[in-house]
Formats: structure tokens, sequence, C-alpha cells
């Protein structure tokens, strides 16, 4: 399970997007979604979908999850990516925990 922490932006990644044929991507459509735990409310404070921006090599798309986004000490949430290439689609869904971060 992946851990965000209350007020901090945080970078969402896509690491190694390949084509059918095992080449690395770098024309994709890739995008960000933050949903509470039901899967398919989206959390307020940020515009969704999050575009993710090709990083500029190994198949790695990025973007920068602001602190605005509205999460709660304690809560878990799903984040779902998905990628579109010529008319293939990938999706993935993770499981977020949200702590404070004391220092």
């Amino acid at each position: 399970m992946d851990v965000l922490y209350v007020n901090n932006d945080h970078v969402v990644e896509l690491q190694g997007l390949r084509d059918d044929a095992g080449s690395l991507l770098s024309g994709a459509t890739a995008e960000a979604t933050l949903y509470e735990s039901d899967g398919t409310t989206e959390v307020t404070g940020v515009t969704w979908p999050l575009a993710l921006v090709y990083a500029g090599s190994r198949g790695i798309y990025r973007a920068v999850l602001s602190e605005a986004v509205d999460v709660v000490d304690g809560r878990r949430y799903e984040l779902k990516i998905t990628a579109t290439y010529a008319g293939r689609r990938l999706e993935v869904r993770r499981h977020v925990r949200i702590e404070t971060r004391y220092g």
C-alpha cells in the first residue's frame, strides 16, 4: 500500500510503459485520479484527471499531485492511473493510505 502525506505535494509516476512489442513508449496519454475508498467518488481539492507527462526516458510518465488534495489522516483511498496508446489501454489501481508527517 502506498502512503500520501497530508499537506504535501506528491509525485505520481507510471514507470516503464511499453507497447505490445516491448518497446518503451513516449507518445502515450496517461492520467491519474484519486478516489474515495469506494473507488468511484473523486476526492475534492484537485481537478481530475491529473495529466501525467512523459518524463523524457524509459517510458516514465509523471505529474505532481498538489497538497490541495482534500485527504484525511488515517483514511484509505484508491489511485487509478490509466494510459492509452494506439487504441490500447492500461489501467492500474493502487490502494493509498493517508498519514500526517510529523517532523
